[in-house]
């Protein structure tokens, strides 16, 4: 179909992407959105990040669930090269994302169920390659380093081709010899170098890498240890991002056609979309190319071209032909060769008319376009300077060359032009990610409150590529399904950030479309670029969402900056969340001293409330040079309730005294069970005699009470206390603890006395001699020392 044919951003596709970071995905992304643009796609990029890509639970990350709610024409998955998806096995995609069953399903680079599949074939070059290193070099000793999450459990299909290729060779790869996980990491590092020089007369031939960040790695480990590539070792890897991208080294790889697969996709989904085509699930195979080169240890590496055995010519590495053909194209290479041809029409179109006004518009719309992407490329460049010196032959007349030269000149001034402006751009955006960095770490070392620290970032986003950017917030992190509005930007346009009444958005699959909602905020439709959702997430747990412009001159820098704002909002929510649980545990605490200070029973204070609270009472009177007055109190004869009534009627007994106390002290006046039936009241402020008048009161009410109540038993009660005022010129004071000790010694000596008389008055009436009292009240002043006034007081309410 003819691109041409459509508007711009008719259709919207959504791309499900394991990760925003590594070489891979970011050529895969950068071609997308080239091959988008050409074939008037917008493209909404749902981000995982919890997950290795191809594992089962990788489609289970919160961005992916928000697809369903999204208004989406077709829906896209990106695997891994050399992971499949997690979806892939048959009714797995349906039962995870009901409502995308209904649109057509595409997939890169790794088949899928029920979907159209573009994949890479790479099984004949690794066939090549293998047989290549042990046929034509004769290595026999091979070491594989993995990296990341190839290879795990040994079930990876680029893992096993290497072993069946060994295998036919009649080599074996030994597990000492296999080495999974990140190789940036320590540990591996060191077990990598222990393994591979723990014995030199063992030194391996070869080291393959399975991806170009293990590359790097085995590169690193080896220019550390002096060892020569390819003198003392051959190095050959896969080349899953740009070929020999910040290599000096001009290495062997297996290379894919990435720009092919991604094309061919795209174009099929807007060929289904338009009705050109009719979508159905189907398979389309590219393949894999090995590609000599110098770190395999070939003498003549740019020119040579290895036959396969079975008749198959393996791709030249500097013509780039193969049985005649031309060999695969990147995106890049592609564009340019559609540039020379062009610049060749138009420059020969406009010497014949003798104006070079169509070359300067065609070279004004040429750099626009460049000026949207990544910038000039040595190839690009080679086409013109090319282009220019072919020009110039064609046409010898000097008055011809004349114009030619003006016009290349003119326009090589607007390339170095447009080139200096993107070098200002990337070290303005370098700049800006460097001091993100900075305002990052210090919004984490300081104390600011969530709003202000947003505020903060916020204000560094004008320097980070974005068109926009907006942040939303589970902070309470309970609801998994409902989200908050935390931060709004828009370039040139806009910085919201707001305090209060934060807009709600569920991202539930069942209440509508969450990226439609988001209108409702001035999420403005008005030159919408691609989006991307990315999960804010930290240590396995997902607290929000970023909604983000995604432009391939600054795709690298996006991962990074999603992590520094992860970890940013992760480290302020934690310290915000920790900060609430300690007020609430104060709150708690201090529930909890109240609650340790009272009886359960009677709800007084009990006796670590007379400690404390008593303590800080009579601390503070005496500050104040106020009186101060401690009465020991003791229900009499409660044992006997108990015995003979039942342990029902005793605690009867303790709560009718209890509440006897309550009426007859002040709320300011602390009363506590002591423990048993023992009670201690604490009074200050109070004249001697108005202390012995409330005293008064409780033998009062206790007759009221024994008279009122129709109980087969009787409330009977003594008490001793003591008194101090330091108006009085007593000295010296006396202490809280000996004011305790002598009102209970007073208490004592009353209940002593008590029960001294009782036994008198038992044996009287044995004899016929004696009669018991109704009432008895003893009043003694003075004591020993001189300086405290105790009083002890009796009553006994027996009949």
């Amino acid at each position: 179909m003819d691109p041409s044919r459509q508007e711009p951003c008719e259709w919207k596709v959504g791309v499900f992407l394991p990760m925003m970071s590594g070489m891979f995905f970011g050529r895969v992304v950068k071609d997308l959105l080239q091959t988008a643009k050409d074939c008037g796609i917008r493209l909404e990029f749902f981000v995982g990040d919890f997950c290795p890509p191809g594992s089962q639970e990788a489609f289970e990350d919160p961005v992916f669930r928000l697809a369903e709610t999204a208004s989406l024409d077709a829906l896209l998955v990106v695997n891994s090269l050399t992971v499949p998806c997690g979806c892939s096995e048959k009714g797995v995609w349906e039962k995870r994302f009901p409502r995308l069953s209904r649109l057509p399903l595409y997939s890169l680079f790794s088949p899928m169920e029920n979907a159209f599949s573009v994949c890479v074939d790479e099984e004949k070059a690794v066939g090549q390659m293998i047989r290549h290193l042990v046929t034509d070099h004769g290595y026999r000793n091979f070491v594989l380093a993995c990296g990341k999450s190839d290879c795990v459990n040994c079930r990876f299909r680029r893992f096993q081709l290497i072993k069946e290729h060994l295998a036919e060779a009649g080599l074996s790869l030994p597990e000492k010899q296999i080495f999974r996980g990140l190789l940036s990491e320590g540990r591996l590092k060191n077990a990598m170098f222990e393994t591979l020089f723990a014995d030199r007369s063992d030194f391996p031939d070869v080291i393959i890498s399975m991806n170009e960040e293990a590359d790097f790695t085995v590169q690193e480990i080896l220019n550390t240890m002096g060892i020569s590539i390819p003198e003392d070792v051959a190095l050959v890897s896969f080349g899953d991002g740009e070929e020999n991208i910040s290599h000096n080294l001009s290495r062997s790889t297996v290379d894919y056609p990435v720009w092919e697969v991604v094309s061919f996709a795209m174009h099929r989904i807007a060929s289904d979309l338009s009705g050109d085509t009719g979508f159905s699930p189907a398979r389309h195979n590219f393949r894999a190319a090995f590609m000599v080169r110098k770190s395999c240890g070939c003498s003549h590496p740019l020119s040579s071209v290895v036959d396969d055995p079975a008749g198959m010519p393996l791709i030249d590495a500097i013509t780039g032909k193969k049985d005649g053909g031309n060999r695969f194209f990147s995106g890049d290479l592609q564009k340019t060769a559609v540039f020379r041809r062009t610049l060749d029409l138009v420059a020969e179109e406009c010497v014949s008319k003798g104006d070079m006004t169509d070359l300067g518009a065609l070279m004004k719309n040429t750099i626009a376009a460049l000026q949207e992407t990544s910038g000039i490329s040595s190839d690009f460049m080679d086409a013109f300077s090319t282009q220019w010196i072919i020009t110039l032959l064609r046409h010898p007349d000097s008055r011809e060359q004349m114009l030619i030269n003006a016009a290349f000149i003119d326009a090589n001034r607007l390339l170095f032009k447009m080139e200096q402006d993107i070098s200002l751009e990337i070290k303005k955006a370098d700049k800006g990610l460097l001091d993100f960095y900075r305002c990052c770490n210090e919004v984490m070392a300081r104390h600011d409150s969530l709003i202000y620290a947003l505020k903060e970032i916020g204000s560094f986003l004008p320097y980070l590529g974005f068109s926009y950017l907006y942040l939303f917030l589970d902070e309470s992190r309970t609801n998994q399904f409902r989200v908050e509005y935390r931060l709004g930007f828009e370039k040139d346009k806009m910085l919201f950030v707001p305090e209060n009444d934060f807009s709600v958005f569920s991202t539930d699959r069942d209440e509508g479309n969450f990226l439609n909602a988001m209108q409702t905020i001035n999420f403005s439709g008005e030159n919408r670029k691609n989006s991307a959702v990315y999960s804010v997430s930290q240590n396995g747990e997902n607290f929000g969402f970023l909604v983000f412009s995604v432009d391939e001159k600054y795709f690298a820098t996006f991962g990074k900056i999603r992590h520094l704002l992860s970890h940013a909002i992760f480290s302020l929510l934690s310290r915000q969340n920790i900060e609430r649980e300690l007020t609430n545990l104060k709150h708690r605490n201090l529930e909890l001293s109240k609650l340790s200070q009272i009886d359960a029973f009677t709800r007084m204070g009990n006796r670590r409330a007379l400690l404390e609270k008593g303590l800080e009472l009579f601390r503070m009177a005496h500050e104040a040079k106020r009186s101060v007055g401690v009465i020991f109190l003791d229900l009499d004869g409660l044992k006997k309730i108990n015995d003979t009534y039942g342990h029902a009627e005793g605690d009867k007994a303790i709560l009718a005294f209890a509440e006897i106390l309550r009426r007859c002290f002040r709320k300011t006046d602390l009363l506590v069970r002591y423990g048993g039936d023992e009670f201690v009241v604490v009074v200050s402020g109070l004249q001697e005699d108005a202390m012995q008048r409330s005293m008064d009161r409780i033998a009062g009410q206790i007759a009221a009470f024994n008279a009122q109540t129709e109980k087969q038993w009787e409330l009977s009660a003594s008490w001793g206390s003591a008194f101090f005022d330091p108006l009085s010129g007593e000295e010296p004071s006396p202490t809280f603890e000996k004011m305790l000790h002598l009102s209970d010694s007073r208490l004592y000596e009353i209940k002593k006395k008590k029960k001294e008389n009782a036994r008198k008055e038992e044996e009287g009436a044995e004899a016929g001699l004696f009669q018991p009292a109704s009432a008895e009240k003893t009043k003694e002043n003075g004591s020993p020392d001189g300086n405290v006034q105790t009083m002890t007081t009796e009553l006994s309410a027996s009949p």
